[in-house]
């Protein structure tokens, strides 16, 4: 008995497709007729109520832990949040004004040197103060500050 299976996926669209062992084949769909092996087996997969899975999606790009003063302050400049001069300065030791501003006026007394400290430092943490004092101070996401690490570590 032959039957004809007929669904409106268009053509040279690949269909991925898991058997019951969790292996995974993407089956071309009608780049070589209905004559082609997979396609054939394709409609008959979808046939028997298989679902047709959604598009892949890749996982989120990791967010580095630790990202150097350069690239840390490179990319503060990139992202407008202080100027290229402000940038070179800090890598020198010499905090931004606004930074600055944001310790001493901001902060707790108690809590002014070690965030200068945090700073100043030669490598910075996601998960450390400087990128809590920046989300703070720039009134960032935390996923714009996972944003703002991955893009400095490409620099």
């Amino acid at each position: 008995m032959s039957s004809t299976y007929q669904f409106s996926i268009p053509e040279n669209t690949n269909v991925d497709r898991a058997d019951d062992d969790g292996m995974r084949a993407s089956i071309p769909w009608g780049a070589s007729g209905p004559e082609n092996m997979d396609t054939v087996a394709g409609q008959k997969w979808l046939a028997d109520g298989s679902p047709v899975p959604a598009a892949y999606v890749a996982p989120p790009e990791p967010v580095p832990e630790t990202i150097s003063a350069r690239q840390f302050w490179q990319q503060m400049a990139v992202q407008g949040l202080i100027d290229e001069e402000e940038a070179v300065e800090a890598l020198e030791g010499d905090l931004p004004n606004d930074i600055k501003h944001y310790i001493n006026n901001t902060l707790p007394a108690n809590e002014r040197f070690a965030a200068r400290m945090f700073f100043t430092a030669t490598t910075f943490a996601r998960t450390e103060r400087a990128a809590a004092d920046i989300k703070a101070r720039f009134s960032l996401t935390d996923a714009a500050v996972d944003s703002f690490f991955i893009a400095a570590a490409l620099l």
